[in-house]
């Protein structure tokens, strides 16, 4: 959430006797009382409220235990993909004294290695539509196009692929990635005319006598949001695999908002949240559960400061997810499984509770864990299975630097009887020998110390564990747009053969996160729409539904107006295979459409236009469709000899090419 900065607060409660503070709380009770759902007893301090509390905080803190464990592996991470060592005493001295000299670094092979993964994620899942769906019978068909073209609209406009980009970094990084998915209402005020109507005295007719604007709020904009879960706040049910959301009893996270803002959000007609003005006086507060945030920014160098002094309107939310039966919660008298969602504010005050209700009976959120095992909690993510290569890379580097400074610093050995020695120790251009020594020379007063550099392979062998390293993450040079400088010239076969290899590893981790994530992603967007979105809006019929919407349903407009209605349909989602245009062997398939062009045997089965497109597609058209020919089908040639032409021709099946 936005960081805002205010004036230093001081709970006015802390000025009031205990008999305005009960008149208050009182007050409180009457006011959030209707806010309830279904007319529980939901005041802190109640029994309810007080069973409901200690069940989040006892998920929260069985979670949160399991998680922790990983979070000094995480904070290495961190420190890799910064390229950030702690300076040391020495060379913080060092630095002062010339800030052009090197000191010790973090060779970015981590980060590179990230780059190439998450590149490969933006080709795989970036073009649109980004999620594609079919419907389940003929009579859904039309709808799920219409579906599908809704929701990129709603891709799009809600920038959903950023927030996607940092669920496949954390992925990547962490060894898995989590989002949230809501359904977002952006609402604005617009001026809109409102005439003043008066009877003509003389006809009785309505005449207008006066033109007024008006300020009238409307929708502009309702879908679908996906928000990133900081992996460190994450705490999902430890007895189920990380990536096996849907399967646990439950599923939370912390987050982090302004007091000010949530008191807005309670405001709002049909808010789910109540009990905010509980927090007056207890603003200062946080969850024990919110991972603190210098340990991402050990140097200090962050700049969202959290922690700062003068913000103390900050208010930390545990929200947690709940399968539960109501019965036995005593929040209703339904005895079958429902999922609740619970919000503990500052791990005191419950400011929500309410059944979901939502038609795909899904926890919102999706994980992605492309290096998962099958068995373990939290996997290994690949920057981990490296940290090894990477700890190694980083000390050689260092000690090359090292011993660089210590070759160029001219080391001596003096006698001290013969030289003055703070001549030496200052750096200065002239050393002196002492008054006992004048005029009897300067032989055997100092001399160079001969050294041997140990480091001389040192960046050889740093090339040879990086090319380790980007073996064993599938990274490899092609990938990273990096040319072989050593050895023979690259052949073009070998080019294709060892980029084809490394697409095909990071291919089988785009469709593991296609499998985990995306697919319930653009599961529950679509349930989402149907079920939340309330007004017509437009879309444009383009793309690769341009020519069926044409041809089958006769659709001429470029903008086709959808209403909810439309897009009540059944429905699949269209699996991703994970790979990327323009990386297939266009070659191959142009020698093959050669081949299909010189056998007419061939040419009776093979469809000359699809083979076409497909080629397009391997050299990197985004939408190959959109070069197929407008209106009618040509006309498809064949090849046929002359008798078989005469007899055709005799029976009336062939006419000449005109007419008659």
């Amino acid at each position: 959430m936005p960081i805002t900065i205010d004036t230093p607060y001081r709970s006015e409660s802390s000025s009031k006797t205990p008999g305005e503070i009960a008149k208050g709380k009182e007050r409180l009770k009457d006011l959030y009382k209707p806010l309830y759902t279904d007319g529980l007893n939901l005041t802190p301090g109640s029994k309810l409220h007080e069973r409901l509390k200690d069940a989040v905080l006892m998920r929260a803190r069985e979670s949160e235990q399991e998680m922790k464990k990983r979070h000094p592996r995480w904070d290495t991470i961190d420190q890799q993909l910064r390229a950030y060592i702690p300076t040391s005493t020495y060379e913080e001295k060092l630095k002062n004294k010339d800030s052009r000299k090197p000191i010790s670094i973090v060779v970015p092979e981590s980060y590179a290695t990230l780059e190439t993964f998450l590149t490969y994620m933006l080709a795989a899942f970036g073009d649109s539509p980004t999620f594609k769906y079919s419907g389940m019978g003929p009579e859904d068909r039309l709808g799920a196009i219409m579906l599908e073209k809704i929701i990129d609209q709603q891709i799009q406009r809600g920038r959903s692929l950023l927030d996607l980009y940092s669920q496949w970094r954390d992925g990547f990084a962490y060894g898995i990635g989590i989002v949230g998915i809501s359904w977002e209402v952006l609402t604005t005020t617009h001026l809109v005319q409102q005439d003043e109507y008066q009877a003509n005295p003389v006809t009785g007719a309505l005449e207008v006598v006066a033109r007024n604007r008006v300020p009238e709020d409307r929708i502009m904009y309702e879908g679908s949001k996906i928000s990133v879960v900081d992996p460190r706040r994450y705490l999902p049910d430890p007895t189920v695999n990380i990536y096996r959301v849907q399967e646990g009893e439950y599923v939370g996270w912390v987050d982090t908002d302004q007091y000010m803002n949530l008191l807005r959000q309670e405001s709002e007609d049909g808010s789910a949240f109540f009990n905010i003005r509980y927090l007056e006086g207890d603003r200062t507060r946080t969850s024990i559960y919110r991972e603190g945030d210098d340990q991402r920014h050990p140097d200090g160098d962050s700049s969202i400061k959290r922690n700062a002094p003068i913000q103390t309107n900050k208010v930390d939310l545990i929200y947690m997810y709940i399968d539960l039966i109501p019965k036995d919660w005593k929040l209703g008298d339904s005895d079958r499984p429902e999922k609740w969602l619970f919000v503990l504010a500052n791990d005191s005050v419950i400011v929500a509770a309410h059944p979901m209700n939502l038609y795909h009976n899904m926890f919102p959120v999706a994980v992605c864990a492309p290096d998962f095992g099958g068995h373990e909690l939290i996997p290994i993510s690949k920057l981990e299975i490296m940290a090894g290569f990477q700890t190694f890379a980083n000390f050689i580097m260092n000690s090359k630097i090292e011993a660089v400074r210590m070759f160029l610093k001219n080391r001596l050995i003096i006698d001290p009887k013969l030289v003055n020695q703070k001549d030496v120790t200052s750096g200065s251009p002239v050393i002196r020998t002492r008054p006992t020594n004048w005029g009897r020379g300067v032989q055997g007063a100092a001399e160079q110390l001969k050294m041997t550099d140990i480091t001389g392979n040192h960046m050889a062998d740093l090339s040879a564990v990086m090319q380790m390293s980007r073996s064993t993450t599938g990274a490899v040079d092609a990938l990273q747009g990096l040319q072989r400088t050593s050895g023979e010239r690259v052949s073009r076969g070998e080019f294709e053969a060892t980029s084809g290899a490394a697409r095909s590893r990071l291919q089988k981790s785009a469709r593991i996160i296609s499998m985990q994530s995306m697919q319930d992603i653009a599961l529950i967007y679509a349930f989402h729409t149907q079920q939340f979105m309330s007004e017509e809006t437009y879309v444009q019929a383009s793309g690769r539904w341009e020519e069926t919407l044409r041809k089958e349903y006769e659709v001429m407009e470029r903008d086709i107006k959808v209403s909810p209605f439309d897009l009540n349909v059944m429905f699949d989602v269209v699996a991703h295979d994970g790979s990327v245009s323009g990386t297939g062997d266009a070659e191959g398939w142009i020698e093959w459409m050669r081949v299909v062009g010189t056998l007419p045997e061939l040419q009776q089965t093979m469809d000359m236009t699809r083979i076409g497109i497909h080629i397009a597609r391997l050299l990197g058209a985004k939408d190959a469709e959109e070069f197929r020919r407008k209106g009618d089908a040509p006309m498809q040639a064949q090849i046929a000899g002359d008798e078989a032409v005469a007899e055709q021709y005799g029976l009336g099946n062939l006419v000449p090419l005109g007419g008659q």
